[in-house]
């Protein structure tokens, strides 16, 4: 859709949907988060030699004001329904933020000089940006909440564009300068109380699950198919026993190290079915049957959780 006014409607329109369906709940909408990997059928970026470093998410919105202004009253009118978060992603730059902030209060004034009913909305920040990360404190003067959008963050950190074959084998999560980043954040955010997430892939991978509760992370933004493995991981962690490995992790500065450091720890953590005991990795009696019966014993307590949370949704 090419036209602010059609394009302001429909994206009201579904923002409305979208908080009427949550009953209540708080809810995250992004701003127009288009380019590279990401494209629209028609009307999105011009086509660029590297569309990954090129116009796309926050840079695309600010260069056609008018469409943001009409996505930014869509959200802030859905806002007088219900609890509403609105999420900025990719932004690098003071003058970014300033300029957002703007559009924001501007897109205010309009629904005032109209008349239309809008509630109040708490503004987040993605950081997937090495540029983000590493001038936090200005992010957290502006905004009210942060979100490490894992993905773009570990491709820009390590110069890599993670659709290319030919050096996907070199995107890793576990490299020291991801983490380093990513435990920057969390731990600047915590020391004056704002709310940091973490999503993309590694939010939901159960096996980086204990990793991120150690590095202070208690809020995952990942696919409902991987909800229940998550909260599995989380239910089961005693973060005040993780959080002490996990630093030992973080001094190490190859990815390979740290994979092998996480492994164990990880191993650490399976339980035993009969004694309910963790095993420990250089135990000589762990057995084939050991795994089995503890491996049947988790999938039987994750069918009880499931239920759980069926009956607390309802």
């Amino acid at each position: 859709v090419n036209d602010p006014f059609t394009f302001g409607q429909i994206a009201a329109a579904n923002a409305i949907s979208d908080v009427y369906a949550m009953g209540g709940k708080p809810v995250v909408i992004r701003t127009l988060d288009i380019g590279a990997d990401k494209a629209l059928s028609s009307g999105g970026p011009r086509p660029e030699l590297n569309p990954a470093l090129g116009l796309r998410a926050i840079r695309w919105s600010l260069a056609d004001p008018a469409m943001f202004l009409a996505q930014l009253r869509a959200i802030l009118r859905a806002s007088a329904h219900g609890p509403v978060n609105l999420l900025i992603p990719m932004l690098a730059h003071a003058s970014e933020i300033r300029q957002t902030l703007a559009l924001v209060n501007k897109a205010r004034a309009q629904l005032d000089a109209r008349t239309q009913l809008h509630g109040i909305v708490r503004l987040g920040a993605m950081i997937e940006v090495p540029a983000a990360a590493l001038t936090i404190p200005l992010f957290l003067r502006h905004f009210d909440f942060l979100s490490i959008g894992t993905n773009d963050l570990i491709q820009y950190t390590l110069a890599i564009d993670r659709t290319d074959g030919a050096v996907a084998h070199l995107y890793d999560p576990l490299h020291p300068a991801v983490l380093k980043l990513m435990s920057q954040t969390i731990q600047s955010a915590q020391r004056v109380g704002m709310p940091v997430a973490v999503c993309g892939e590694m939010a939901g991978d159960p096996k980086l699950t204990r990793l991120l509760l150690g590095m202070g992370l208690r809020i995952f933004s990942m696919h409902p198919s991987q909800i229940l493995k998550g909260k599995n991981r989380v239910l089961k962690s005693d973060v005040n026993e993780i959080a002490p490995n996990v630093r030992k992790m973080l001094r190490l500065d190859e990815p390979g190290k740290l994979r092998e450091a996480l492994e164990k720890e990880i191993k650490s953590f399976i339980i035993d079915a009969k004694t309910r005991k963790p095993l420990q990795i250089d135990d000589k009696n762990i057995t084939y049957k050991d795994v089995v019966e503890t491996v049947k014993k988790l999938e039987i307590e994750n069918q009880k959780l499931q239920k759980r949370f069926e009956a607390i949704d309802k």
